[in-house]
């Protein structure tokens, strides 16, 4: 049985890929709904393999202050400092990525190449999630086997 830890903040994106990863593994997954709670869970237990969207609702005070575009870096960047090297893919709906005070990234290849260069012990792959198909499950799961055997 595989242990997966699944960040994202949308619930409908949540179950789409909590059942993607049951239908191909024997997986337990953990499902964190804020980069906040991440944290915690990142270092709580050892995982085989975490999931992680890349843009996060950011609440200030209880009041929705807005899309943080990069905000899974801010994840892997903490996961470095740590030294916690469990396998991490990118499953995002979006193509593009535009943060005040940040280089906009305009493509999923753009993203893969500043994610492969800045964290190579532990990024395995970013997926294009478009939840009106199905045509991203299956890459999903190669991913995952592949970052489990690496």
């Amino acid at each position: 049985m595989i242990r997966a830890l699944l960040i994202e903040d949308n619930s409908i994106k949540q179950e789409r890929i909590k059942r993607v990863i049951e239908r191909g593994f024997d997986a337990e997954v953990q499902i964190v709904g804020t980069i906040i709670a991440a944290y915690p869970n990142i270092e709580k237990l050892p995982w085989d393999i975490v999931i992680l969207d890349m843009t996060f609702q950011i609440l200030r005070t209880g009041i929705d202050a807005g899309m943080q575009a990069l905000a899974g870096v801010e994840l892997l960047q903490f996961m470095t400092s740590k030294e916690i090297t469990t396998p991490v893919i990118v499953v995002t709906q979006h193509e593009t990525f535009t943060q005040p005070g940040h280089k906009t990234i305009r493509s999923i290849a753009e993203l893969d190449r500043l994610l492969r260069d800045s964290f190579p012990n532990v990024y395995h792959g970013t997926i294009h999630a478009n939840l009106a198909s199905e045509s991203w499950h299956e890459e999903l799961i190669a991913k995952i086997a592949v970052a489990l055997h690496a």
